[in-house]
């Protein structure tokens, strides 16, 4: 007589995957309960249950999400990460009067006003976007910077020349 010895069925995985994928390629660090685990975009191993993860990047507003992992199942979850707009502050040794110019990534120009009509300083919506800022005071570009990301939520235009 033959003996078969038939192996029992493999005991069901007790954790998931779950991926977060941003749909303009954002990344953002994934947090559960406080700790880091990973990034968007990549393989996050959970275990089986309803999870809360928070995704944080300086450059991204936080989000907050709700997954539920189930034994061996790779999960794909699509947001949509809404970018934090950043605030330029202009020094005060500046002359109100002078202009300030935006040329975004196109290369397109516009006179967004003057330091004074500003309140001395000005909100970049896509701080992920490259944005060059020019003052023109009398007519005449006097200074300017360029930024490719910014990445907290105010940053500091250049001081007059020669002042401290």
């Amino acid at each position: 007589p033959v003996v078969v010895e038939v192996a029992p069925p493999p005991p069901e995985s007790d954790f998931g995957t779950v991926v977060i994928k941003d749909a303009n390629g954002y990344n953002a660090d994934v947090y559960l309960r406080g700790k880091r685990i990973g990034q968007t975009h990549s393989d996050l191993i959970l275990q089986v249950g309803d999870h809360e993860l928070q995704l944080r990047s300086r450059l991204l507003f936080d989000e907050t999400l709700r997954v539920t992992v189930s034994p061996g199942e790779k999960q794909v979850v699509n947001v949509l990460l809404k970018v934090r707009p950043t605030r330029v502050v202009f020094p005060g040794g500046w002359d109100g009067d002078c202009r300030v110019i935006a040329t975004d990534a196109t290369h397109h120009s516009e006179d967004v006003g003057s330091l004074s009509q500003l309140g001395w300083s000005w909100q970049i919506d896509h701080p992920d976007k490259r944005v060059e800022l020019q003052l023109s005071c009398n007519g005449k570009p006097v200074a300017s910077k360029i930024w490719r990301v910014m990445s907290s939520p105010e940053v500091r235009f250049p001081d007059v020349p020669g002042r401290p």
